[in-house]
């Protein structure tokens, strides 16, 4: 990484294709996330959003990303600042298409695997709860994504969000 004020990287952690990450200052990331990053070059990759960044993550400045969470990032992360993400968070952008592939998710023939690819984007001042799930789509300003809660699509600004699939419980800021 070029150099940055207040990065501090623990131990344990992975990163693959380390070029792809950009981060900002004042970034704390925890002891063994993951990230994953790297365009997938599939011609069965159907993009459900077009990607604004992909196979990068851009993380803002001023942010915690907890203990072992995996920023899987072939659609694109971008993190804004202000950032919180508690222990075991999951950020996915890349799945298998389970209405196309019939033969499994690893096999020999690349015609025979499908995938979606969707960008995740999330705005200033998020707080992802415990094991708490992203799967592609925007999050806005000032969210609070409540504990094992699973987002698939986007989420209002100034919301407090919970449940599988999260929706809004309440405003986050009155």
């Amino acid at each position: 990484f070029p150099s940055h004020d207040n990065l501090v990287i623990s131990e344990g952690v992975f990163f693959d294709n380390p070029k792809n990450i950009i981060v900002g200052d004042n970034v704390w990331i925890d002891k063994y996330c993951i990230f994953i990053t790297g365009k997938i070059e599939r011609h069965n990759c159907k993009r459900i959003k077009e990607p604004t960044n992909e196979g990068q993550i851009c993380i803002g400045n001023n942010a915690h990303l907890g203990i072992r969470s995996v920023f899987q990032a072939h659609g694109g992360i971008k993190i804004g600042d202000y950032f919180t993400s508690g222990t075991d968070v999951k950020l996915y952008t890349l799945s298998n298409d389970v209405y196309y592939s019939m033969k499994g998710t690893n096999s020999n023939n690349q015609n025979d695997l499908y995938y979606n690819l969707t960008p995740i984007i999330i705005g200033n001042n998020v707080w992802l709860g415990m094991q708490s799930k992203v799967i592609g789509g925007i999050i806005g300003d000032n969210i609070f994504l409540k504990a094992n809660s699973v987002s698939t699509q986007s989420i209002q600004s100034n919301s407090i969000a919970s449940g599988n699939p999260a929706v809004q419980i309440r405003n986050r800021f009155i």
